[in-house]
């Protein structure tokens, strides 16, 4: 039996992004708990490290469209499901069947990803956003503990009844800072190449920045096996708009950072990016646009421009880029910000004794 059992939805191990680093984190991080996995949803090539105390990973196959799945969840002390639908069904369901408790964490908030077609990592198969909205209802009700990584996404689940919502914000460590390259600046985005995160709208960014800075430089840095028919038309746009931009598929964003003069997300859907925090610790500036957390933790820190409006993401990375003095204060805040807030010991103390309390 593990100490937890965490119930993910078609990520972790087997796709890279967001939670799935999130979840390697928060395992490495508290080494004395033992864990299992329980992915729903198919298996596949195992993206990361196995920790030592990761003692199984089971997969249970999954329908999208029903939410329903097959098997049973190993038995564990806790059940900590990632996301509500199916995940949170299923970890509400185990604990009932065997008296314990559960613990629901939220990222992006899958009730209103389920407006987009997205469920889980899985951008395939029919959506009933009804459905996904009714179980999260249930799972907020039921739940011995209900986080969000930040404000906007704790509002959001209390408006469908969750109480007592308590804000565990991502976290990172604080990576080497580095100044910007005046020469050959270098701009990228760090995410998957899928449509939630508007790619299509990032390159149009970039072609407006390329306009006006030639020297300019650009990368998406990210897996682009997720969608593949939306990677192509990503690479056909690039293609069409003259732009010099490398796609470099799955990489380790920490091996960017320090080559980044700027990071932009164009996502239509975020809480509270990983990408963005691991930017801001590096001291490279952010440009995102104001969808979920970002704006809150952009505050006074980075810039936030419309989602859907490549020009104004061209004009914000257009002054980071010209102004030495506006990135030289925005990088120092956002270092600040993450020092003081976003640290990795905090976040684990706190799962802990939540992980305790609900044992």
């Amino acid at each position: 039996m593990s100490d937890v059992a965490l119930v993910v939805e078609g990520s972790y191990p087997y796709v890279t992004g967001g939670v799935s680093a999130w979840v390697q984190q928060l395992i490495e991080g508290l080494p004395d708990v033992s864990f299992s996995v329980v992915n729903l949803g198919e298996g596949g090539v195992q993206r990361y490290a196995r920790p030592a105390n990761l003692e199984r990973v089971v997969d249970l196959p999954s329908d999208p469209e029903t939410g329903s799945i097959e098997g049973e969840l190993p038995d564990a002390l806790v059940y900590h499901a990632l996301a509500t639908g199916a995940a949170g069904a299923a970890a509400g369901a185990a604990a009932r069947m065997s008296g314990r408790k559960f613990v629901l964490s939220e990222h992006g908030i899958a009730w209103i990803e389920a407006r987009f077609g997205i469920v889980g990592c899985n951008p395939h198969g029919k959506v009933a956003p009804e459905r996904i909205e009714a179980q999260a209802r249930l799972a907020y009700r039921d739940a011995y503990a209900v986080t969000a990584v930040c404000a906007w996404g704790a509002r959001r689940q209390a408006s469908l009844g969750a109480r007592d919502v308590r804000v565990l914000q991502n976290a990172v460590p604080i990576a080497p800072a580095r100044e910007i390259d005046s020469g050959s600046p270098l701009v990228g985005f760090v995410g998957r190449v899928v449509a939630v995160k508007d790619i299509l709208g990032f390159l149009d960014a970039c072609a407006l920045v390329a306009a006006e800075l030639p020297s300019t430089r650009f990368a998406v840095i990210g897996p682009v096996d997720q969608e593949s028919d939306y990677a192509e038309r990503c690479s056909a746009h690039a293609a069409e708009l003259g732009l010099d931009v490398e796609f470099t598929g799955a990489s380790d964003p920490a091996e960017w950072y320090p080559r980044l003069d700027a990071l932009v997300l164009t996502s239509r859907s975020e809480a509270q990016p990983l990408v963005a925090l691991e930017a801001m610790a590096a001291g490279v500036p952010v440009v995102a646009t104001a969808v979920g957390g970002c704006t809150e933790l952009l505050r006074g820190c980075g810039l936030v421009t419309r989602p859907g409006d490549p020009a104004a993401t061209a004009s914000a990375v257009l002054r980071l880029l010209r102004d030495p003095g506006l990135r030289s204060a925005l990088t120092r805040a956002a270092r600040s910000r993450v020092e003081r807030d976003h640290r990795p010991d905090a976040l684990f103390s706190a799962f802990a004794e939540l992980y305790e309390a609900a044992a």
